[in-house]
């Protein structure tokens, strides 16, 4: 009987003991996922852009009831419409809090976790009709397990579903994604793929069709600066658009990646497009690669600028940015935010926009260092600012004349026989072409014609040829007359 009573005693004690670890753990699991939370919403106004009035995306925890082995927790996910306009999704998670959660050992992970989670979408009015298709069954679940030190995964798997109604129809081909999270969840990678998204609407003659989607995405935080770099990528094979009585617009091997690394307030950033084959009715336009970029960009100043100009946008109770004028007040307050944010010397950049045909290929690479004027002009008189607004400027064009010629004459369709329209384009090219090189401003020989711009101190310098704005701008005038 005593060691019965031995054993009896030890199992409460290490009952108790182990109660007070999982409600310890729970507590510890809250301010985690807190924490969590907040982070996703500042790497999501990263990727989005500078923060207007409202957010675009907006993730928060709406009710949370702990316990001592676990948790219920609802997350809504705010997206604003862009039309003042809002949609809510509701997430209910279930969380069995460490050290050794039930769920976890049942799915064959031994180790101490500090949770183990079950999210599922749940019905709001924004999801009703998924969960009619599904016969109730959940579009969205998530499994995730949350290390002690600072590591976790999560898995996430949408199902397939189809929607029918008022001659729409909508086929979503189901699809996953996974995260891994590593140094106290700071650093994290992404791997997702989807099937298929079909949409199509018989009273609007419009479609869209998007197959063999693929995402993925890095983030880093160096420890020793704080700094945070992230590497996102979004990819079909095949995207098709028909909108009305347009041609339809297809562009096969898509690629979308942003990169962007920020240093305290300051960012850096390079967004580009792939489109590996473009598609309009006939008219193969060939492919085309894009990058966009932005250096030493004062965050807080962009944000504060774009929600200066949003609430003078609502004070005017407008929807088009054409449909109000600024009073003096609201001209002077925007032009104070606009200079706060040229104070970095922020530069932007088109580098390098490539169209390739099979007939040649087209570039073009534009840098613009921009920065604080001096003075107080008002922010009317902007345009008579470039100069100083504008501290120097890089412009690279080259055009292929086979591939204008070409495009040219695919564009005419059946407006003019092949041979005239492809003598038609031939005689536009060398015209423009021949002008600028007689005015000074492009290089021109058989297959291309092409220029190098340089401004700055209020000087221009065209091909090697240094003159002044005024002559610069008496060229291209004569030029295009």
């Amino acid at each position: 009987m005593k060691n019965s009573a031995r054993v009896l005693t030890a199992v409460i004690v290490l009952g108790v003991a182990y109660a007070a670890a999982s409600w310890y753990v729970g507590k510890q699991a809250q301010a985690t996922l807190q924490r969590l939370v907040g982070q996703a919403n500042t790497r999501l106004a990263s990727v989005l852009g500078p923060g207007a009035r409202t957010p675009d995306v907006k993730l928060s925890i709406s009710q949370y009831k702990r316990r001592v082995f676990s948790s219920d927790v609802t997350y809504t996910l705010l997206v604003n419409n862009g039309d003042g306009s809002s949609t809510t999704y509701l997430l209910s998670d279930h969380l069995q809090h460490g050290p050794f959660p039930w769920e976890a050992i049942k799915s064959g992970n031994v180790e101490p976790l500090m949770a183990f989670s079950r999210v599922r979408l749940v019905p709001s009015p924004a999801t009703q009709k998924w969960f009619d298709s599904l016969k109730g069954l959940a579009p969205i679940e998530g499994v995730t397990q949350i290390g002690f030190s600072g590591k976790g995964n999560s898995i996430w798997q949408f199902r397939r579903f189809s929607l029918h109604g008022n001659g729409d129809s909508l086929e979503f081909g189901g699809g996953n994604i996974d995260v891994a999270f590593t140094d106290n969840f700071r650093n994290s990678t992404t791997k997702g793929a989807f099937g298929k998204l079909e949409y199509a609407s018989t009273q609007d003659n419009e479609s869209l069709d998007v197959q063999g989607v693929t995402l993925g995405s890095a983030t880093t935080t160096t420890s020793e600066s704080g700094d945070v770099t992230t590497h996102s990528t979004v990819g079909a094979d095949q995207f098709k658009l028909q909108s009305g009585d347009s041609a339809p617009v297809r562009l096969d091997k898509v690629a979308i990646s942003l990169d962007t690394t920020q240093r305290n307030k300051r960012v850096d950033g390079a967004l580009r497009y792939d489109f590996g084959d473009i598609q309009a009715g006939d008219v193969n336009f060939g492919s085309v690669t894009a990058t966009l970029k932005g250096s030493n960009l004062d965050v807080d100043a962009l944000s504060a600028l774009v929600a200066e100009y949003d609430r003078i946008k609502a004070r005017h109770d407008v929807a088009s940015d054409e449909d109000f004028n600024l009073t003096d007040e609201e001209a002077a307050d925007l032009q104070d935010k606009l200079w706060v944010a040229l104070g970095s010397q922020p530069t932007i950049a088109i580098d390098p926009f490539v169209w390739k045909t099979d007939k040649g290929q087209s570039t073009l690479k534009l840098s613009i260092n921009l920065t604080r004027p001096t003075g107080s002009t008002a922010l009317g008189g902007a345009m008579m600012l470039l100069p100083q607004i504008v501290k120097q400027m890089d412009l690279d064009v080259s055009v292929g004349k086979p591939m204008f010629i070409q495009t040219f004459s695919e564009l005419q369709g059946g407006m003019q026989p092949r041979d005239s329209a492809v003598a038609t384009g031939a005689l536009i090219f060398d015209t423009y072409a021949g002008r600028l090189a007689r005015a000074g401003l492009a290089t021109q020989d058989q297959d291309h014609a092409a220029t190098h711009l340089r401004y700055g101190n209020n000087r221009v310098n065209v091909n090697g040829r240094a003159m002044s704005v005024t002559e610069f701008v008496q060229r291209v005038l004569s030029a295009m007359m």
